[in-house]
């Protein structure tokens, strides 16, 4: 492997994928391993890595808040409650837990627009977040083939492993308090 082999993987990578500068390093670092078997060629390519990553950020082909931001924003669609899906973000970006966090206000005011109060009720953003969670997953009110007690058990162990607090899931399957209780999920 040359360094003019890791700058072309590291610009089909980029490329390809929205990349954080730590999620291209461990990428190349990755493909060296596994195709440079000289231990001297592999510390020299590992020295180049650093070099190749400042480049494509100079270039602006790598941008972590653009990173984090697209992964932010797959997590949420996929209904994951907004500090599951921030963690997950900022794990699989590979980028600090706080630039996810501070972008995730700006991420929740875009998915609810309130143009008369200058930010979402938190509790209502949540209920909200599960809603879309369940009716793109078909599970509670929005299941063909109705509801029964052990659906919404089902569906409550469901909303609860995306990170949702009983009290948001509770509202989110318009749950009366004598229909389920907390102790009996």
């Amino acid at each position: 492997m040359t360094t003019t082999r890791l700058n072309n993987l590291a610009l089909n990578y980029c490329n390809r994928y929205v990349v954080s500068a730590k999620k291209l390093s461990e990428y190349l670092l990755r493909r060296i391993h596994l195709e440079e078997k000289d231990t001297e060629k592999q510390e020299i390519l590992t020295e180049a890595v650093h070099k190749i990553t400042n480049k494509m950020i100079q270039i602006g082909m790598v941008n972590d808040y653009e990173a984090a931001s697209s992964k932010l924003r797959f997590n949420l669609r996929s209904g994951y409650a907004p500090a599951t899906a921030a963690s997950f973000a900022a794990n699989r970006a590979r980028v600090d837990i706080d630039l996810v966090e501070n972008i995730l206000p700006e991420v929740l005011q875009e998915m609810f627009p309130n143009p008369d109060d200058d930010g979402v009720n938190e509790d209502i953003e949540h209920v909200l977040l599960a809603r879309i969670a369940l009716k793109r997953r078909r599970r509670g009110p929005f299941r063909p083939g109705g509801r029964s007690m052990k659906s919404d058990k089902q569906d409550i162990g469901w909303l609860q492993r995306r990170g949702y607090t009983f009290a948001v899931i509770r509202k989110a399957l318009r749950l009366d308090d004598d229909s389920i209780s907390e102790s009996g999920v």
